[in-house]
């Protein structure tokens, strides 16, 4: 037995320092990233590129050892398959014991002890990227991976590796789907509320959104969105349902512009991206057909069935010009609340159910 306990003993003594004497380990410094700006990675060395990552690495024996760190950038996405871009060496590197921190400013300097000595683009791979990046200066849409392995200098062997990963979406579209039309085009297009639904589409997470009404005094649709505003809220959503806490109540026979920022993180930081300027003018409706729920109803007729149909339906000449709701709204043959029927106008928002046909009886 005792002989047994000594094996095990020799072996943990000969084995451990091999794999946990010194581990490198990495992490990103902003939040997820959709847009990646090539200028970031400062490449020349000759700039100060934001902080976009870092490595620590920490040495547990009990003395100085020296280390050579490699780093490739390897990019997937739509323009070809799995490919390295980017592939660097330091010097060796003297790693006190405890963990000493090394970040893309370190790596990417042209005078940092830590840098990339040696440093090569594989120019195939970025000639098939060459034209993009000379467009836009933004990385290209795909999955981008960072791939760092530490080795002893004096080649003995490896040690660790750590990988980071960037899904660049290149998020910069917003879509608005309603109320009303865009600003450019003259008219405005009349609704029939004053709580109107608004909607839109991108691929961003978090949006701000912005109301003004149209005065006499202004010149253009730019003119409008610096009046005071109606309603200036950050939302997660990709509509919202007027009126929050904190808006004014919107009136007939009043035009209101509106419009949309998607707020985006990126390698330099947080941006927000506008949309196109959109304006409605809301119809004098007088009577029964302002009240809340009626109001409430026609909004959700228009996420379900869509603005031009419902404007069809309601205006002069349509199948239900001068009609007012009942009130009295059905699933499945049960009567249902107005909570419920907003929770089902939420499920078609999102695509979870879609309109086959309509009929009118």
């Amino acid at each position: 037995m005792k002989r047994i306990l000594l094996i095990i003993f020799l072996l943990v003594l000969f084995i451990s320092p091999v794999y946990s004497q010194i581990m490198v380990t990495s992490g990103t410094l902003h939040d997820e990233i959709s847009i990646f700006f090539l200028s970031d990675l400062n490449l020349s060395g000759l700039g100060e590129s934001p902080l976009l990552f870092y490595l620590d690495i920490t040495n547990s024996y009990g003395e100085e050892k020296s280390v050579l760190l490699d780093l490739r950038m390897v990019y997937e996405g739509n323009f070809m398959s799995s490919v390295d871009l980017i592939a660097g060496q330091t010097g060796p590197l003297n790693i006190i014991p405890g963990t000493t921190r090394i970040t893309n400013q370190n790596l990417f300097s042209d005078t940092d002890p830590y840098r990339l000595l040696s440093f090569d683009l594989n120019d195939q791979a970025v000639d098939k990227l060459i034209d993009q990046l000379l467009a836009s200066g933004k990385l290209p849409t795909g999955d981008y991976r960072f791939i760092i392995t530490l080795a002893f200098s004096d080649g003995s062997g490896s040690i660790d590796q750590t990988d980071l990963y960037y899904n660049i979406t290149n998020t910069e579209t917003i879509d608005l789907i309603s109320p009303g039309n865009p600003a450019c085009e003259g008219d405005l297009r009349q609704i029939y509320t004053t709580l109107p639904l608004f909607r839109w589409e991108s691929d961003a997470l978090k949006f701000r959104i912005k109301v003004c009404e149209k005065l006499q005094t202004n010149n253009s649709p730019e003119d409008v969105m610096n009046n005071e505003p109606r309603l200036l809220t950050e939302v997660e959503n990709k509509f919202l349902q007027y009126p929050i806490t904190g808006a004014f109540m919107l009136e007939e026979g009043k035009a209101y512009y509106w419009q949309v920022w998607s707020i985006v993180n990126t390698s330099s930081g947080i941006i927000e991206i506008p949309s196109e300027i959109w304006g409605f003018q809301i119809s004098e409706m007088g009577g029964g057909s302002n009240s809340f729920q009626q109001q409430q109803i026609m909004n959700v007729l228009r996420m379900i069935l869509g603005d031009d149909v419902v404007n069809d339906l309601f205006a002069e000449g349509g199948m239900l010009c001068n009609h007012t709701s009942t009130g009295i709204m059905m699933e499945d043959g049960d009567v249902i609340s107005m909570d419920r029927l907003i929770e089902l106008s939420k499920e078609f928002s999102k695509g979870t159910y879609n309109v086959k046909n309509y009929s009118i009886e």
